[in-house]
């Protein structure tokens, strides 16, 4: 199974693991790394609009009934990409 994980914080993580077919047990973590930096996350990317990882991130809010990315992130809950 891979796939990417989109954190609290908005950090992105791409992942892959193995699963047993049987059970669906995690035998395996083969990779976990942080890509927030190479995944767009603007509202008005050219020609396609809002980009996969700013609605990730709206949705990731609203699910949890937040305010938007945006005020949060200006509040500094959020890291900046490229901060510690």
């Amino acid at each position: 199974m891979s796939g990417v994980w989109l954190t609290d914080e908005g950090e992105f993580f791409e992942f892959e693991a193995m699963l047993s077919r049987s059970e669906g047990v995690l035998l395996a973590i083969e990779q976990f790394e942080n890509v927030t930096s190479t995944i767009p996350a603007t509202a008005h990317q050219p020609g396609t609009g809002a980009s996969f990882g700013y609605l990730a991130r709206q949705v990731l809010q609203e699910a949890r009934g937040a305010q938007s990315y945006e005020a949060i992130q200006s509040e500094g809950s959020i890291k900046q990409e490229g901060s510690k």
